[in-house]
């Protein structure tokens, strides 16, 4: 129905006109939560494995490789969800143990060994967890992670040699409390079964080590809290190819 106006012309189709308005307000809807997504730092490229390392973090070579790994059907995304951080060290009370829930990045692998393996991890430090309050205080604080200075632990690798197609030695930096240092990890890789990854969109990559904590300037009461830390990850990871990354 038409309403026409004083002087007989055509003013408002009503029926049309409501349709009209509600593709705007879709469209306008639409762009606007685009726009929120893209100002919204941690939202917008989040799911990417190489988020996380750009700004200067890493070297551009490395997320270059990254990409490249996507191309050939290499690339899995770290799921945040299901992986975790963790640590244990002595003290004179007894063992801490803690673990850090929200970890990202990706790896580039394959089991035939070849020389582009790569393995990009970043942990956000405010998401320590040690089911402790008075432990998780203390370990936050300035004299451990110092949360609040050190937002980010980061493990670039340099070097993958795989020993069987299940099991590698992972080498690379790793960045804690300001200080980087090698690092090696013992791997095992299979899939969500415990069985050998072949040919899976999903794996489990379980990753341990050690190292010294005054190697990273983290040297408070020496007397009550041994120096060396055991580490742990346990990553769950999916494929991730080319087609979903965004430029």
């Amino acid at each position: 129905m038409a309403w026409r106006g004083a002087r007989g012309c055509a003013m408002i189709d009503v029926k049309k006109g409501r349709a009209s308005m509600t593709r705007v307000w879709r469209v306008f809807s639409l762009t606007l939560a685009a726009l929120l997504l893209a100002m919204m730092p941690g939202i917008a490229g989040s799911s990417q494995p190489c988020a996380p390392f750009r700004d200067g973090k890493v070297d551009p070579a490395k997320l270059d490789s990254m990409l490249d790994a996507a191309d050939d059907g290499r690339l899995y995304r770290i799921e945040t969800d299901n992986s975790e951080f963790g640590f244990s060290v002595t003290s004179s009370l007894q063992e801490v143990r803690g673990k850090f829930l929200q970890v990202q990045g990706g790896m580039a692998l394959d089991t035939l060994g070849i020389e582009q393996d790569q393995v990009l991890v970043a942990i956000r430090t405010d998401s320590l967890d040690t089911n402790c309050e008075y432990a998780e205080h203390m370990l936050r604080g300035v004299n451990f992670f110092d949360v609040k200075q050190y937002p980010e632990i980061l493990f670039v690798s340099t070097g993958f040699n795989w020993v069987t197609q299940t099991r590698a030695t992972l080498v690379g930096d790793l960045t804690l409390h300001g200080v980087t240092r090698p690092v090696t990890f013992d791997v095992q890789l299979t899939n969500v079964f415990g069985e050998q990854a072949v040919d899976t969109d999903t794996i489990l990559v379980k990753a341990t080590s050690s190292i010294r904590r005054s190697d990273f300037g983290m040297k408070a009461i020496p007397r009550l809290v041994e120096d060396e830390v055991r580490l742990g990850m346990h990553v769950q990871a999916r494929k991730y190819y080319a087609s979903s990354i965004a430029e």
